[in-house]
């Protein structure tokens, strides 16, 4: 694809500004393309179909969490094909006030959705 194609494109994702999605986005394709954020995977998989994207990225596989199941039923729900892939290392950060520790009744616990609570709990439970 060339660069002034790349300048053209719009690419939805599921996810806000700033998203995992977007990094990976940013990663495959270069900051030129405009970004088309959607807040589940069903609206993202319709903005082509409603002429708001040409194209739209999409997560399959988590490293901890395993695949991401709903991505590959509206893969296979739809016409759209993979054409590429990139691989985004994620990194979490579990930020404190000074002196708070995970240990002892200072950590009670954190709050999270979906994978990122089975990444957080990994990463709790290893000592990492």
């Amino acid at each position: 694809m060339s660069t002034s194609d790349r300048k053209t494109m719009r690419v939805a994702f599921q996810g806000e500004p700033g998203a995992f999605s977007e990094a990976a986005r940013i990663q495959l394709l270069g900051g030129a393309i405009t970004t088309v954020p959607r807040a589940t995977f069903e609206a993202a998989f319709t903005a082509i179909a409603e002429g708001a994207a040409n194209a739209f990225l999409a997560p399959v596989e988590n490293t901890l969490a395993g695949s991401v199941v709903r991505v590959y039923d509206l893969l296979l729900q739809s016409r759209l094909t993979i054409v590429e892939e990139t691989i985004l290392p994620i990194e979490h950060h579990l930020i404190g006030v000074p002196g708070a520790t995970l240990a002892g009744p200072s950590f009670r616990g954190f709050a999270s959705h979906g994978p990122r609570a089975c990444e957080r709990f990994f990463f709790l439970t290893s000592g990492s």
